[in-house]
């Protein structure tokens, strides 16, 4: 979302501009504060000592954890100084024209850069080669996918409505959005695609966490995937359909309740299904690695393991 309030403009997208829209765009940028500020105390409050966040900048030469919390950190503060100067430039009044908007340009960039960093150093948290359904570029995707679809909802909604409510014409961002957004649901379809091919190949776990997906899971995972390709056709058609009036903002916001739906799906589907290789009493139906381990160290003469014993 931050990156197309700070890159839209730059690229001709002049309704974006705290100018053309002095209410949405304070209006989105501290609704962006606010919801980074809730997603940091959750994310704080879930520590074993939530008083000793700060040592989670310990290790930021091998850790991915701390650097992302390190990335999302310095998101944060440029983010607000961003936000400060372009929200109310009143209070920068003061300074310099030059030097105020080399400040908005270096700290526009910096909550770009940073946030990139941010979700790539995110995923590299599960790339654990102990939980196979993780460790998978799928996860990259799915990051990134997500930024690109939510965010420019967040920002078409938020713009629509403000602007609808003033008289204005608000399609006029719509088709880019929506190209942006349809890149991001088509990342994640392809990230998933492949996430299932190399889940059946590599066998073990991986494959369990898959079978276990499309059995006991597989309804919720139905409608995911159906929620997203469902979602793509929708943009494509939304992005072509000159639709100005409050009819146009509620096909939008029906959209946008298919798409959360399906992320907060996927996301459930994320951490349920994740099967570590090194937890006792994991799951091991269908895993051929666990199967094999039974047979050569007998374990599989136990009817309770649930393996039959080598044949042959």
């Amino acid at each position: 979302a931050f990156i197309l309030l700070f890159l839209g403009p730059l690229l001709g997208l002049e309704t974006l501009t705290p100018e053309k829209n002095p209410l949405a765009w304070p209006m989105t940028l501290f609704g962006l504060i606010g919801i980074q500020t809730l997603a940091l105390v959750l994310s704080t409050m879930h520590l074993g000592k939530p008083h000793r966040f700060y040592r989670a900048f310990n290790n930021l030469r091998y850790s991915p954890v701390s650097r992302e919390v390190a990335g999302i950190a310095v998101f944060y503060n440029f983010l607000g100084a961003y936000t400060l100067l372009t929200a109310l430039p009143v209070f920068f009044q003061w300074l310099p024209a030059s030097l105020t908007q080399v400040l908005v340009t270096f700290t526009g960039w910096g909550a770009v850069l940073s946030g990139l960093a941010a979700i790539y150093f995110m995923h590299r948290i599960y790339r654990i080669p102990a939980r196979p359904f993780w460790n998978h570029w799928q996860v990259l995707t799915s990051f990134y996918g997500s930024m690109l679809t939510l965010g420019p909802l967040l920002v078409l909604l938020v713009y629509a409505a403000t602007q609808l409510a003033a008289g204005q014409s608000w399609y006029a961002v719509a088709p880019a959005f929506a190209m942006i957004m349809l890149t991001g649901l088509v990342l994640e379809l392809i990230g998933l695609y492949f996430h299932r091919k190399d889940l059946l190949a590599q066998g073990g776990e991986g494959e369990a966490a898959y079978y276990q997906q499309i059995t006991k899971f597989g309804k919720a995972y139905l409608a995911r995937n159906l929620g997203l390709a469902v979602s793509a056709l929708f943009v494509i058609a939304f992005a072509w359909i000159e639709n100005d009036n409050v009819y146009g903002l509620l096909l939008w916001l029906l959209v946008a309740v298919l798409i959360v739906i399906s992320a907060v799906v996927g996301r459930a589907l994320f951490y349920a299904l994740v099967i570590p290789t090194t937890m006792p009493g994991a799951f091991f139906w269908r895993n051929q690695g666990f199967q094999q381990h039974a047979r050569e160290t007998g374990l599989a003469d136990m009817p309770q393991v649930g393996v039959l014993p080598d044949v042959h």
